[in-house]
């Protein structure tokens, strides 16, 4: 690859020509543009340049907790915090008995073959073990259940119902508490685009416990998806905003661009279409700041919106100065810390659906 300036040979990596200095990639140049147009939110930029002034001639390890991991591609940066929080999960024999009270997941029962059966006497899929004709599903279905096997659970009632049904939250149960890993993003964009920070947190007890992996330099992208999967287990299940099309997928194709070899398909708990089925109707939109506003009683003193996290970090990048960098973290632990909120206010209104 050659800067299109000078002609020199530059990395694919770099954002800036080591020799001229000139934006490389199309998507700088583009927030390059933007950034001189006049359309831009003063506020925003208002805010971007008093963070430049704030933090200028300081560095990162100054003013965040962190440390430094290594790995055999490079290095990155995590910051480690704790944040009070009580999540009181589903009773898993309340789970069981509400997923079994509902016939339609056995082929061939619908609503009205449902209410026949259940006037008969089969109240639940247990009581159709003894059915002629429903018997075999019903089998198959309660040993799934009785082995608490989520994933094949989860799957069974995903043929009849969709991804956000009450049901689907019901499996949420049979999940150890601690094999929940909560996560959001930031990226330089939609898609084919580097991430720029990976936030995840575990629950224990009545705490969350959050790491950030933060990327430094876009250099640093393929040690920090080691670092970020070396966390990751075969029983971890995700809690994510909207995670299944967007956060889960793009750590994915990150992961194949670098030829890292991991298979990130998991359980995960959509707080964003769940909340739709919760609140139905109840808020003009369904954006994580909305329900913060309503559900928790959320108001963010310093924040940018996602769509001006690449303008923030490009700021960072091209100013060698860490303030723009400051609201992106922020905000994404906020993001974290809201989201264990709403699984644990969706817990409490299902808990007695």
């Amino acid at each position: 690859m050659f800067c299109s300036n000078c002609g020199k040979k530059v990395s694919k990596l770099d954002n800036y020509c080591n020799n001229c200095g000139e934006l490389i990639h199309g998507y700088s140049r583009i927030i390059k543009r933007w950034n001189s147009s006049s359309n831009k939110p003063e506020p925003i930029e208002k805010l971007k340049q008093k963070l430049i002034k704030q933090y200028r001639g300081k560095n990162l390890g100054s003013i965040i907790k962190g440390r430094e991991l290594k790995n055999s591609n490079g290095s990155c940066f995590v910051i480690e915090e704790k944040e009070n929080i009580d999540i009181i999960k589903l009773d898993i024999n309340k789970a069981k008995e509400k997923i079994a009270s509902d016939l339609k997941l056995i082929y061939g029962i619908g609503k009205i073959t449902e209410f026949k059966l259940k006037k008969q006497g089969y109240k639940d899929i247990y009581s159709l073990r003894e059915h002629p004709r429903f018997k075999k599903d019903a089998k198959k279905f309660t040993e799934l259940l009785e082995n608490l096997s989520t994933n094949e659970i989860v799957e069974w009632i995903c043929r009849w119902f969709s991804k956000s049904h009450p049901l689907i939250f019901c499996s949420s149960a049979f999940c150890d508490i601690n094999d929940y890993i909560i996560l959001d993003i930031e990226t330089l964009g939609l898609y084919n685009r580097p991430i720029i920070l990976i936030g995840m947190a575990r629950i224990e007890k009545k705490e969350i416990n959050i790491k950030q992996y933060l990327i430094r330099d876009l250099e640093e992208e393929a040690s920090t998806l080691k670092n970020f999967i070396s966390n990751i287990g075969k029983t971890n299940a995700f809690i994510t905003f909207n995670g299944a099309m967007f956060d889960v997928p793009f750590l994915q194709e990150r992961l194949y661009y670098y030829g890292i070899p991991f298979n990130l398909k998991r359980l995960n708990y959509d707080i964003l279409h769940f909340s739709r089925k919760v609140w139905k109707e109840k808020f003009e939109n369904y954006k994580l700041s909305t329900l913060e506003k309503f559900i928790l009683g959320v108001k963010r003193k310093t924040d940018i919106p996602s769509s001006h996290v690449p303008d923030f970090y490009m700021s960072y990048l091209e100013n060698k100065n860490i303030g723009p960098l400051i609201p992106i973290i922020e905000h994404n632990k906020q993001d974290i810390i809201s989201l264990a909120n709403l699984f644990a206010k969706i817990n409490k209104e299902w808990k007695i659906f």
